[in-house]
C-alpha cells in the first residue's frame, strides 16, 4: 500500500527538520523552505496533505493556499496551516483561504502526530463520502435517464393509439427514436400499402430496398452500425447503432423493440379497420341494390294483382250478360255461378298469399333501408 504523502513548507530549517523527523516515521515527506517552487512541487509530488507556514520570506502562505484552491487539479488537496501565532484573525484568514486546520509550531510531537492523524482520517472519510456521493449521483442520473426514456416510450404508444393512417403512425415512430437520439427509418405496412419515413423525410429507394431485403433475412438483421428489426406490419432500420458499448447497444435494441411492437400492433389494427370498412361498403352497396330489386318486384306483384282482379270482374260481368242471351234455366245459371264462384275463390286465395309475400318483401326492404342508413 502506498504511503500517505505530506508536503511541509516552512522557512525555519530547525522547525522543518523537526516536523519531517516526527512525521517521517509514519508518512512519506517532502519539504520546501520557501514559496518558490510550490506549484511545481504540487504537480511533481501530488501530496495527500500540505502543511503550510503562514509567514514565508517570499510569499504569504495564505496567498499560496488561495492559489492551490483556485485550480481544479489541486482544489481537493487539504491544507493545514502552521504558525507561531494563535490569533483569531490568523485563523479566520486561514479559514477564508480554504484551509482545513490550524497547527501551532509549539505543539509537541504526540500532539502533532495526533492532529495529522485526525486530519488524514477526515480526508479518508471525505474521499469515501465523495465517491459514494458520485456513485449515488450517477445512479440517480441513470434513473432519470431511464424515466425519461420510459416517458418517451409511453407518450409514443399513446400517440400511436390515436394515429389513424400510416403517415401519422410512421411520424410518431421517427419522432420517438429521434428523441432517443436514434437515427432510423420507420416503415409501416397496411394491406398492400407501405409508408417509409426518417428524420430527413421520405426514405430513399435504397433504404426502402434494404428494409425489403432485411425482411427476407428474418426479424433481426445487423450490418456494422446498422440494425433492422422487422415485424409483420412494421420495420425499423437504425443507422447509428452504438459500437463498443454493449450496455448502450442492448438499450437501443430494447427501445427499438418496444417501439416496433407498438407500431406493429397499431398497423395491424389499421389493417383490420380498413378491411371492415371495405366489407361494410360492399354490404351497403348490396343492401341498396337488394332494396331496389325488392321495390321493383313488389311493384310488379301489385300490378299483377290489379290486372287479375280486373280480369275476374270483367269475366263475371260478361258471363252475366251471356246468361241473359243464352236463356239458361235457373238451375243451369246457378250451377255456372257456383263454378265461377269457386274459381274466383281460388284466385282470391292465391292473391291473399301474394299479399302476404308482399308484406314480407316490404318488411325486408325496410330493414335493408335501415341498414343502409346506419352505415
Amino acid at each position: 500500500m502506498q504511503a500517505t504523502k505530506i508536503l511541509i513548507v516552512d522557512d525555519d530549517p530547525l522547525q522543518l527538520r523537526r516536523m519531517a523527523g516526527i512525521l517521517g516515521a509514519h508518512y512519506a515527506i517532502d519539504t520546501l523552505d520557501r514559496g518558490a517552487g510550490f506549484k511545481e512541487a504540487l504537480a511533481r509530488y501530488a501530496p495527500d496533505l500540505v502543511i503550510l507556514d503562514i509567514e514565508l520570506p517570499d510569499v504569504n502562505g495564505i496567498a499560496l493556499c488561495r492559489e492551490l484552491k483556485a485550480h481544479s487539479e489541486t482544489a481537493a488537496t487539504p491544507v493545514v496551516f502552521h504558525s507561531s501565532h494563535d490569533t483569531l484573525d490568523e485563523r479566520m484568514e486561514a479559514y477564508e483561504a480554504g484551509g482545513e486546520d490550524f497547527l501551532l509550531k509549539s505543539m509537541g510531537a504526540d500532539e502533532l502526530l495526533a492532529k495529522v492523524g485526525i486530519m488524514l482520517e477526515w480526508i479518508s472519510r471525505n474521499r469515501l463520502l465523495a465517491k459514494e456521493e458520485q456513485a449515488a449521483r450517477a445512479a440517480a442520473d441513470a434513473v432519470k435517464h431511464d424515466l425519461s426514456e420510459i416517458g418517451i416510450a409511453l407518450e409514443a404508444l399513446r400517440q400511436m393509439g390515436v394515429s389513424d393512417d400510416m403517415q401519422s403512425l410512421a411520424r410518431v415512430g421517427v419522432d420517438a427514436l429521434s428523441d432517443w437520439r436514434i437515427d432510423a427509418n420507420v416503415q409501416v405496412r397496411v394491406g398492400k400499402d407501405k409508408y417509409t419515413l426518417n428524420p430527413r423525410g421520405h426514405a430513399t429507394p435504397l433504404e426502402t430496398s434494404i428494409i425489403h431485403n432485411s425482411r427476407l433475412s428474418g426479424p433481426v438483421f445487423q450490418f456494422r452500425d446498422h440494425l433492422a428489426l422487422n415485424f409483420d406490419h412494421a420495420s425499423i432500420l437504425v443507422r447509428n447503432l452504438p459500437q463498443g458499448d454493449a450496455v448502450k447497444l442492448q438499450r437501443v435494441r430494447d427501445l427499438c423493440s418496444v417501439l416496433g411492437e407498438g407500431l406493429d400492433a397499431r398497423a395491424r389494427a389499421l389493417e383490420v379497420a380498413a378491411s371492415l370498412q371495405e366489407r361494410n361498403m360492399v354490404l351497403t352497396s348490396f343492401a341498396a341494390q337488394a332494396e331496389k330489386a325488392l321495390l321493383q318486384l313488389q311493384g310488379e306483384w301489385r300490378e299483377r294483382q290489379g290486372a287479375v282482379a280486373a280480369a275476374l270482374q270483367a269475366l263475371k260481368d260478361e258471363l252475366e250478360q251471356d246468361f241473359l242471351r243464352l236463356a239458361l234455366s235457373k238451375d243451369e245459371e246457378k250451377r255456372c255461378l257456383v263454378t265461377l264462384g269457386r274459381g274466383m275463390t281460388e284466385v282470391t286465395q292465391v292473391s291473399a298469399r301474394e299479399l302476404a309475400a308482399d308484406m314480407t318483401l316490404r318488411t325486408l326492404r325496410e330493414k335493408l333501408a335501415h341498414y343502409g342508413r346506419q352505415r
